[in-house]
């Protein structure tokens, strides 16, 4: 059920999306209410607002309304994705800098 959470939802896509293009994106705000609720039933509002976040960092425009509420699972898992490579990154060059020092030292 749509419920205040899902509006607060929109206001922050429509808020995100007004700072990457400048403009307010034209959505259907009835339409799109039950498709936010179901988001943040799923992930919870504070991952939901990182999922669009990610999404509408991606280099993909044009960013609709419409590709977000019909693949934000597939947002999800990719930005679950890049974080976890981001980790394993991290760990990779810390372990090359001990090793390194190990030799070097």
């Amino acid at each position: 059920m749509a419920t205040k959470s899902s509006h607060i939802l929109m206001s922050f896509y429509e808020s995100e999306y007004t700072k990457k293009y400048k403009f307010k994106p034209t959505i259907n705000r009835f339409k799109c209410q039950y498709a936010f609720a179901a988001m943040i039933d799923q992930f919870g509002m504070d991952d939901s607002k990182a999922v669009i976040a990610y999404w509408l960092g991606m280099q993909r425009p044009p960013h609709k309304a419409d590709d977000l509420i019909y693949n934000y699972e597939k947002w999800e898992v990719l930005m679950r994705q890049a974080r976890e490579d981001d980790a394993e990154r991290k760990r990779l060059r810390e372990e090359t800098k001990r090793r390194l020092e190990e030799n070097n030292g």
